[in-house]
């Protein structure tokens, strides 16, 4: 960003920036992920202790949230990353139409 030239094609410029926000997110989505990990496993730890119904039902919905999340953010990992990816070309029948492998 700080390169010169950079801001001259403003196109380019924003769609980089885009790139930029979106990867700061996501940052940030795996730091949560990760502080509400270890959150549950310290609650985990607790119950092991108290041996309460309750907290084992705080940790089941704690779990279900933590795994919704993950999966959210594993998606879109995956649409982020595939979008910048070159568009695939569509397979023909016969890739190679100048081959003749009948011997005709």
């Amino acid at each position: 960003m700080e390169e010169p030239g950079f801001w001259d094609d403003p196109e380019v410029s924003q769609q980089v920036m885009k790139e930029l926000k979106g990867l700061q997110d996501s940052v940030k989505e795996i730091e949560k992920l990760y502080s509400d990990y270890e959150d549950m496993m310290l609650l985990i730890e607790m119950s092991e202790e108290e041996d309460s119904e309750e907290t084992a039902e705080e940790i089941e919905e704690e779990l279900q949230q933590f795994e919704e999340t993950f999966e959210e953010l594993r998606i879109g990992t995956l649409q982020q990353f595939s979008a910048s990816l070159p568009a695939a070309r569509p397979l023909s029948r016969n890739p190679i139409p100048s081959c003749n492998l009948q011997g005709n």
